[in-house]
């Protein structure tokens, strides 16, 4: 059967319509699928910086902020000249530190310090370079700070550097192109130094003292070929020698009651000259000291108290005194600013006396006695300790002021006196000491027969009569000579004349 024309067209525009859905699904089907969009994640701008920060700044170690104190203390002590003083305390810092208690470049500052100490303090050159490698190796990067190395301890730290850091190896682009063929090695004489001192280099002869003698026709002088001596420095000392004169009042009480200017006691003025050098140095704990003297009371008359007397009235007596002393002492000194130590020593008491008035000891002794002249000498060893405290000292620069105190067991003939003394001074110059002194016997033991007791300058030669001593003097300095000033970068050489 034959369809109209309208129903073919509506069968043909239904096909087609058909067609195109089955070519869009395929072309669906055909294509892969779309990944899901991940989600943003949340954006924290507040702690995302810091946290950054943090993660990238090293964290300190734990001991770093302790040693750099440290190494300012004992930097301000190496330019004090408190070279001991700077080496303890640095090299208890090193071993604190160990391996992770301070970051590398704390321990290395703290090493080239202690190099600095060495080299520029106690003149070790060795020790001096081991803490330089050390201290590199650890930071390449690590300085001296400015205006403390001396030219030798830069010179050390350069070597340091070289042993510690190897040079970098050539660049391809500066290295010269391989030759074809080795060139044939010829072997170079090197001359050694032109000078040394007053010396010179001679061909043939090496270094030598004088003119040339290859260069010159003449006969050469003696000095040529004579050996060489070169100049050692100077130790870092404080030694002092001082001549005194001193001016004072001496209280003598035979009888020992410790009561002075009770109307029993007797006073006069004397007059001593005494010198004492004395050993001591920056590198040094221990010191060494001399102390030799002698006094002279020429007269005083007046009533005196004689123990041995049986009367109750003091007797008018004319005495003389003359005194010597020599002590020997050794004292450790931890800083400079203090020493203490024992000393022993030697002491002699010449007594001259007369009595007045035609006066004797005893009621029962001849009258004819009296007015003459009679000698006692009484004598033993001396010995104790002291503590003497100075300002601060360093080389070219002594102390101003000083204080001693010693107290000592003075042996006699039959007694042995306790004796306190005092000192303190001021030093307006180098070479010059102004002191005043105090010497009191605080107690007396031993045994005397009185009774036995006849001479007038045998009760003063056998009790220990001087109670008290008091006085002033003047100093000056036998150690007179150039004096340079220390610097930060160590001590000068040359020796001070007094501290």
């Amino acid at each position: 059967m034959k369809r109209p024309p309208s129903t073919r067209r509506g069968l043909r525009a239904a096909a087609a319509s058909v067609l195109a859905l089955v070519m869009v699904a395929a072309a669906a089907l055909a294509a892969p699928p779309k990944a899901p969009a991940a989600k943003a994640a949340p954006r924290d701008s507040a702690s995302s910086k810091p946290a950054a920060r943090d993660a990238a700044a090293p964290k300190p170690a734990p001991r770093d902020a302790t040693s750099q104190k440290i190494e300012r203390e004992a930097r301000a002590d190496f330019q004090s000249a408190n070279y001991g003083q700077a080496e303890r305390k640095l090299k208890q810092a090193v071993d604190r530190c160990g391996t992770k208690s301070c970051s590398a470049e704390v321990k290395a500052q703290l090493l080239v310090t202690l190099g600095l100490v060495y080299a520029g303090g106690f003149r070790k050159g060795a020790e001096a370079s081991s803490a330089f490698v050390e201290a590199l190796k650890l930071d390449p990067k690590a300085t001296i700070p400015a205006g403390l190395g001396s030219p030798e301890a830069q010179r050390l730290f350069e070597e340091a550097r070289a042993t510690a850091l190897p040079p970098p190896p050539p660049s391809s682009a500066s290295a010269p192109p391989a030759a074809s063929s080795a060139p044939e090695a010829v072997e170079v004489p090197i001359k050694p130094l032109e000078t040394l001192g007053d010396a010179k280099w001679s061909d043939g002869l090496g270094i030598v003292r004088g003119a040339d003698p290859a260069q010159s026709s003449s006969k050469p002088p003696e000095t040529v070929g004579a050996p060489i001596s070169l100049r050692q420095p100077k130790a870092l000392d404080l030694d002092e020698a001082f001549l005194r004169l001193s001016l004072g009042k001496r209280t003598y009480t035979p009888i020992n009651d410790g009561q002075a200017g009770s109307g029993t006691d007797l006073s006069g003025f004397f007059f001593a000259l005494d010198g004492r050098p004395e050993w001591r140095s920056v590198t040094s704990p221990i010191g060494i000291w001399f102390d030799l003297g002698l006094s002279l009371m020429p007269y005083v008359s007046g009533p005196l108290k004689v123990p041995a007397s049986r009367s109750t009235e003091p007797m008018q007596v004319k005495l003389t005194h003359f005194e010597f002393h020599g002590q020997f002492g050794i004292d450790a000194t931890p800083w400079t600013f203090i020493s203490v130590g024992p000393f022993v020593g030697y002491h002699g008491d010449l007594y001259g006396v007369t009595l007045k008035d035609e006066q004797s000891l005893n009621a029962s002794s001849s009258s004819s006695s009296g007015g003459k002249g009679n000698a006692s000498f009484d004598h033993g060893l001396d010995y104790g300790g002291h503590i003497r405290l100075r300002t601060l000292e360093r080389v070219g620069k002594p102390a101003v002021l000083y204080g001693d105190y010693a107290m000592s067991h003075r042996r006699g003939r039959y007694l042995t006196a306790t004796v306190q003394h005092v000192e303190v001074g001021v030093r307006p110059g180098s070479s010059v000491q102004l002191f005043l002194f105090y010497e009191s016997r605080s107690s007396a033991s031993g045994y005397v027969s009185l009774a036995d007791v006849h001479d007038p300058a045998d009760v003063l030669g056998t009790m220990m009569p001087v109670e008290t001593v008091m006085g002033l003097g003047i100093g000056g300095s036998l150690l007179v000579g150039p004096v340079e000033a220390a610097n930060p970068s160590g001590p000068a050489d040359g020796r001070r004349g007094g501290k």
